[in-house]
């Protein structure tokens, strides 16, 4: 069964194909590089249409990545710096943060997240002040558990008794 190839494209040239191949051979087969110049080669023998489909890409995408190839611009094909979410704590912040926090060793993250709110006027989860104490080379340390029954006099018997023994 042959499937429908597309009118060839001026783009995807035998030299084009041939500099992608030997990119990949020095790469390896994993990667964000290698995945791309595969898809380049599989484009000259399948068409870019169903490539662009296979690899879960635009047609315009992968048209782009043959370009970087052909310019020899091979560096434009990995991920670029800059992509993601900014952070809404600048570096100013942070250091108030860590102000407070070496100021108060027993504050806790709702604490933290309380004090962001209304002084620094920014809304953050719990899990954006836990990555920023540990970004400031803080731990969270958790108490360890009390049950609710626990009477504190009965305990402080037992843990003399204890000592004693060692």
């Amino acid at each position: 069964m042959a499937l429908y190839m597309g009118r060839t494209t001026k783009l995807l040239t035998e030299e084009v194909v041939a500099l992608s191949e030997s990119n990949l051979q020095k790469l390896g087969k994993s990667g964000a590089v290698a995945i791309k110049l595969r898809a380049i080669v599989s484009a000259h023998k399948h068409g870019i249409t169903f490539v662009a489909k296979a690899f879960g890409t635009t047609k315009t995408t992968l048209i782009s990545w043959i370009k970087h190839v052909k310019n020899g611009s091979l560096d434009l094909l990995s991920v670029q710096e800059g992509r993601g979410r900014v952070s809404a704590l600048t570096d100013k912040h942070k250091d108030i943060i860590k102000g407070w926090m070496t100021g108060d060793p027993q504050i806790t993250i709702d604490k933290v997240r309380l004090k962001i709110s209304s002084e620094l006027k920014i809304n953050v989860g719990r899990s954006t002040v836990h990555r920023v104490m540990k970004a400031l080379n803080f731990s969270y340390i958790t108490p360890r558990p009390k049950h609710h029954k626990q009477d504190p006099v009965i305990t402080a018997e037992i843990k003399k008794k204890s000592s004693r023994a060692d």
